[in-house]
């Protein structure tokens, strides 16, 4: 480290108090054409070390590590992927002022979260131009990561996928947070950038109050969930307080930057945010970093030729997601000719098991909606049955038409995963399925409802998430 860099951040640290975060700023990463997150490391610090030498040299190791992920294995590959070459990069490193407040040996804000003003998954009635806010008390590394966080749009604050009923709040709602550890002050960033972090249950956060803004309670009694913390039951997180209540502001300060922020960079826009109390307890809403919009998972925007639709072996009007899958080979499916809704429970364990044997990624087509709870209304799946599924398709057939579920029963996880979620309804014009493409291949196993077809080729699966279309065919 050069030593007038040196000089100058010892002089910073003697002015700067509290948690410091170190991230990058890069050249390619930020750019208006083809941006990235999370391809760069971020460290956090506590700084909070009696000996100004010591924090010094933490923040010096912070600074460099930052730097050495441009070199990483997993950065170049990806910067290879984007058409750039890694000698076109130009690293720099952020230095930040934490958003929180101390409760105790850890560090934290009340919430946190990622905003995006276009949504790559909107389930009735939300539509793409919403956007879609990704929330979670405590750090935000839980919504990077694809934790269970909740999602909401700034214009449809009472409609929130995956918990429309106490049942599915109880298996996605959030169960852990993240929060800086004050207390170790002595610690080697070599170890990962996770090093200074506590992963704490959300039982933790309850003596710090700041559930009391974000927490329902569970009533076994009644089956239902009640606003706030009194009761009896478990604590969920389900930001009733500043959803239903405003104690807290959020959405219209998204909303509000959202639009400012997409004019200002001409096209939609990804914001990152905090909240904390200030000295006199008042809340303040911070903006962490504000860039054009880049998918997680799917990093590039992708096309979708229409003269594929007769060619293609799904295509669809109505898809979910944004970005590209290739290299599938596999597909299960339930043909129309072996599809029986009131058998949809044994289908359901027929699937569970070539699941557990594939564990690969699959294509997997079905009548009906995925993981209903009414097995009539399709297939009674839970992820644990799919979960090596990379591609969901809801299929209707000329007796069985069914409204969509959009994968909401599991939401999360297709999210998370940056699944590719398809319909195709029954005599749509926009969209179609070719059933003798499958059933002219040789079956690698068949049940008495399943199948399940092993390509001698791979293939092709894409979703153009501004329009919402999506294809796959042969690669």
């Amino acid at each position: 480290m050069p030593e007038d860099i040196v000089r100058a951040l010892s002089t910073y640290l003697e002015h700067v108090g509290g948690p410091l975060a170190v991230r990058s700023s890069s050249l390619l990463e930020d750019s208006q054409n083809q941006p990235f997150a999370g391809i760069y490391s971020t460290y956090m610090l506590p700084n909070n070390c009696r000996d100004d030498g010591v924090r010094l040299k933490q923040l010096c190791d912070a600074i460099k590590l930052v730097y050495a992920s441009a070199f990483f294995k997993s950065a170049r590959a990806y910067i290879q992927s984007t058409l750039h070459s890694s000698e076109e990069e130009k690293m720099a490193v952020v230095l930040q002022k934490m958003v929180g407040n101390r409760y105790g040996e850890r560090f934290y804000p009340v919430y946190s979260g990622v905003a995006q003003s276009y949504n790559f998954y909107p389930v009735a009635p939300l539509i793409r131009e919403d956007g879609i806010a990704s929330v979670a008390l405590g750090l935000g590394n839980i919504v990077v990561d694809g934790g269970k966080v909740i999602g909401v749009s700034p214009n449809h604050p009472d409609k929130i996928p995956g918990q429309s009923t106490p049942e599915q709040t109880m298996r996605n709602s959030q169960n852990v947070f993240y929060a800086l550890n004050m207390n170790d002050v002595c610690f080697d960033l070599r170890k990962g950038e996770r090093t200074t972090l506590h992963i704490l249950p959300i039982s933790d956060a309850e003596p710090d109050g700041t559930l009391d803004y974000v927490a329902s309670t569970y009533d076994a009694n009644d089956a239902m969930l009640r606003d706030g913390m009194s009761g009896q039951g478990p604590k969920l997180v389900t930001f009733a307080g500043v959803l239903k209540y405003g104690q807290l502001p959020m959405l219209d300060i998204i909303s509000t930057l959202m639009d400012i922020g997409s004019r200002g960079m001409g096209g939609h826009v990804e914001m990152e945010f905090a909240m904390m109390f200030d000295q006199q307890g008042k809340p303040e809403f911070y903006v962490v970093q504000i860039r054009p919009l880049t998918s997680l998972k799917g990093r590039s925007q992708v096309s979708v030729d229409l003269s594929l639709k007769g060619s293609s072996l799904i295509f669809s009007r109505r898809a979910l997601g944004n970005g590209s899958l290739a290299g599938v080979r596999d597909v299960v499916y339930i043909g129309p000719d072996s599809f029986d809704n009131t058998r949809t429970a044994e289908i359901a364990g027929e699937i569970d098991m070539v699941n557990a044997i594939l564990e690969r990624p699959y294509l997997l087509i079905g009548p009906g909606r995925w993981g209903t709870q009414d097995r009539f209304l399709g297939i009674p799946v839970t992820w644990d049955n799919i979960s090596h599924a990379r591609a969901m398709v809801e299929v209707g057939l000329e007796n069985f038409r069914v409204d969509p579920s959009h994968g909401t029963h599991f939401f999360h996880n297709i999210t998370s995963l940056g699944i590719m979620y398809f319909t195709v309804p029954f005599g749509a014009r926009d969209s179609a399925i070719r059933w003798d493409w499958l059933e002219n291949e040789k079956p690698a196993w068949k049940g008495k409802y399943v199948t399940h077809v092993k390509l001698p080729y791979t293939l092709d699966i894409r979703v153009d998430g501004r329009s919402g279309t999506g294809v796959i065919t042969k690669e």
